[in-house]
């Protein structure tokens, strides 16, 4: 293997956060350091005092070491002064995402045991609905001091209106007795393979993150930040930013339309680009005003196929990423640039892997096992799961984490996202990556999004759907899918069976939900190896009919 891609830059504050505040806050208040998109902006010292009065509001409440605080609010300012008061009076943040209602909203709520709730006044209603079903729930914060709220009954728990004439904690001017090693935030996981689970992130996981987005040290760079505050890519932003004296911009949900134009507005230097964002924007009608803007670097998860031809149009330097909320962030594309489409990046400088077989031993080069990580930092990896000991143990045993993905590594050292575990699929003694179907299928220009998942042969392994929605909701060619995908791909990768659907089942972390996927069978598919005449077959396909 190759050495690492770099070694990390050397910020000029690490530390938990409210230590960070509460230096640039005495150093430089004036500084901006938030700013939304609606022109609101906040210094250092502004910022420290919101937090202050969050304190206020959350101290009367109760919330002390150990509470649990969940937290229904939109990316932008208010939110992460709110994350920042729970932290300083000891408490636990359990960030919540805001498309929850019904029962996921009632899961998380009852899963995180959380006795306090700060909510949006627009997103009371939701929390109103589910309140009668959480024991655990006694006080709601509401952020709008205007709200009635005369029309929700929230069962047993208590409202209260936050209030900005209200003194900061005087708290809020002390070093919080928190260390590296102590809880950031609670970022529930995407879901895809069973329930949601609360990952305790500590404040040292946030370090492995200063270089990500290719940060100057000076302070001079600006995050453009529209993803929620309940996924790591709405939060590391705000702790970079105040590590190396930058600004924040901040959106309550990704625009297409608005992507641009809100970078040229707010002076925006650096971005991620996350799931099919790149796409989108790829997709918008070529414009002479491509190339006017500040923004230098996009951090792209995954990088798209054409990422080259996106620099290009854009004028941008492209990089890549490979993280969880359990691990940090073990790869990293190096400052030569990106290997190609496929790799997640290089191993970097601290981390360790290995990737191993079913039964622990370490595949060759190029074979495909699971990723196990490690770190030289301390408190790089998550703490464990929120109230779940056994999960814990078993992704944290024989001193590695164990990611459950699926990756394989070329002799040059850069490292090749496979799949999810369990969402690889075996077929006729093949094992095949959902994700490389799914990355050939699209080239297919009437799909908008797709997902393989296994469903049941006749021979006791699996055979392959591919789930699928229409570009601008147009219909699609299934049979013509189908003879794209046999001229393609391999024969025994080429899915037998093609549905589509108004649009995929997404988990609140916008991952498609393969287990309802999987979990509908074949169902009313349209079958390829019925229609033999038209769509090439393998010479291995089975010729069984259900």
């Amino acid at each position: 293997m190759s050495e690492p891609a770099h070694a990390p830059r050397r910020a000029a504050f690490t530390g938990p956060l409210p230590l960070i505040l509460l230096d640039r806050a005495s150093t430089n208040p004036a500084r901006t350091y938030l700013e939304d998109v609606s022109g609101r902006q906040v210094s250092y010292a502004e910022f420290l005092a919101l937090v202050g009065k969050y304190m206020t509001h959350l101290w009367r409440l109760g919330v002390g070491p150990g509470d649990r605080v969940a937290v229904l609010m939109p990316q932008g300012i208010d939110a992460h002064a709110v994350w920042l008061a729970i932290v300083w009076l000891g408490g636990w943040e359990v960030p919540v995402n805001i498309e929850f209602h019904g029962d996921m909203l009632a899961y998380l709520m009852a899963d995180a045991k959380a006795r306090i709730a700060v909510v949006a006044p627009d997103l009371a209603g939701a929390l109103a609905r589910i309140a009668n079903r959480l024991e655990h729930l006694q006080s709601i914060l509401v952020t709008d001091p205007s709200f009635g709220g005369h029309s929700y009954d929230f069962g047993r728990a208590s409202v209260s209106c936050f209030d900005a004439g209200v003194d900061a904690h005087a708290d809020v001017r002390l070093a919080p007795s928190i260390g590296d090693g102590d809880v950031a935030t609670v970022i529930y996981t995407s879901g895809t393979t069973g329930p949601s689970k609360g990952v305790l992130v500590p404040w040292g996981e946030f370090y492995t993150a200063l270089d990500i987005y290719g940060c100057r040290k000076d302070g001079s760079d600006v995050l453009y930040t529209p993803f929620p505050i309940n996924h790591l890519s709405g939060k590391v932003p705000i702790y970079d930013m105040a590590a190396l004296g930058g600004k924040a911009v901040l959106r309550r949900r990704f625009s297409v339309g608005e992507f641009w134009s809100d970078v040229r507005s707010h002076g925006c230097t650096a971005t991620i680009l996350l799931g099919g964002t790149a796409a989108f924007l790829a997709n918008q009608p070529a414009a002479p005003t491509d190339r006017d803007h500040g923004m230098r670097n996009v951090v792209m998860v995954p990088v798209m196929d054409d990422y080259q031809a996106f620099a290009e149009r854009f004028s941008l330097s492209i990089m890549t990423i490979y993280g969880m909320s359990e691990c940090g962030w073990p790869f990293m594309s190096p400052p030569t640039g990106l290997a190609n489409a496929r790799s997640c990046g290089r191993l970097r400088d601290g981390w360790h892997v290995r990737i191993v077989d079913a039964a622990g031993i370490d595949v060759p080069v190029g074979d495909a096992g699971e990723l196990l990580v490690r770190c030289d930092q301390p408190h790089a990896l998550m703490r464990g799961y929120l109230d779940r000991p056994e999960a814990t143990q078993n992704a944290l045993r024989d001193g590695w984490f164990h990611t459950g993905d699926a990756f394989r590594a070329d002799v040059d050292g850069n490292y090749y996202f496979v799949d999810r575990l369990k969402d690889a699929i075996r077929r006729r003694g093949e094992n095949i990556s959902s994700f490389e179907v799914e990355t050939l299928a699209l080239k297919y220009p009437q799909l908008g999004e797709c997902a393989a998942v296994a469903v049941p042969a006749e021979t006791g392994e699996d055979e392959i759907k591919l789930v699928c929605t229409g570009r601008d909701g147009q219909a699609v060619d299934l049979e013509g899918l189908a003879r794209f995908c046999a001229e393609q791909m391999p024969g025994f990768m080429v899915p037998r069976y093609f549905e589509q659907l108004p649009a995929l089942p997404y988990t609140p972390t916008n991952k498609v939900q393969k287990t309802a996927l999987r979990a509908t069978g074949i169902g009313n598919a349209w079958d390829r190896l019925l229609h033999r005449a038209t769509v090439p077959q393998d010479k291995n396909a089975s010729t069984n009919r259900r």
